[in-house]
């Protein structure tokens, strides 16, 4: 069997959920990178109209739907491609990761769908195009974004893109004082930076 090439990104724990409100930032922040890559990839890939996301560990799905909806929204500028035949649609797939449950996965978009249904809720514009349809020639209308949450831990099928979320867990350990740098400054796996001041 001949699997097609992917590309991969890992993204920090940070980036693949939680509530938005505790730290917009981050989730907007990994949207803008993950829409850069996917952009890339697409102007590398100009006739591919239909695109399969595999997303590991990606949580509430937020920053890949967002991505998603940025680099649609991005091409169709760029090529001024306003014709719906012209339009990308996405297939994403949602894979909780081992030992995870898929209750969480994709919650995102089922809150924003549900809110779209119900009529309860305002949906923003930037995630609107998402719950939009294209159309194809012949008439034929599909999704622009059509997910679904995977029992599987890891993915069985090919994908043109595959985005992995790494989670790190962490814990706190006591160190002897003469374990400890001259200035007392510690970096948490080079992943922020601790600025050490001398005064």
């Amino acid at each position: 069997m001949i699997r097609s090439p992917r590309r991969r990104w890992p993204c920090s724990a940070g980036c693949s959920g939680g509530d938005e409100a505790t730290a917009p930032s981050v989730g907007e922040g990994a949207a803008d990178a993950l829409a850069g890559e996917l952009g890339r990839c697409l102007q590398l890939h100009p006739l591919y109209r239909r695109i399969r996301v595999h997303a590991l560990r990606a949580g509430d799905a937020m920053p890949v739907a967002r991505a998603l909806g940025r680099v649609q929204r991005t091409v169709a500028d760029a090529a001024e491609a306003d014709e719906a035949e012209d339009a990308h649609s996405f297939e994403l797939e949602l894979f909780p990761g081992t030992g995870r449950s898929t209750a969480q996965s994709g919650r995102f978009l089922a809150a924003t769908a549900e809110r779209r249904r119900s009529g309860a809720g305002a949906v923003p514009e930037q995630d609107r195009g998402l719950l939009q349809s294209v159309t194809r020639p012949g008439g034929v209308t599909l999704p622009r974004l059509r997910w679904a949450r995977r029992d599987a831990t890891k993915p069985g099928t090919p994908a043109h893109v595959a985005i992995a979320f790494d989670v790190f867990s962490s814990r706190v350990e006591t160190r002897r004082l003469s374990d400890l740098p001259p200035d007392g400054t510690l970096e948490a796996h080079g992943l922020m930076l601790v600025p050490s001041r001398e005064f």
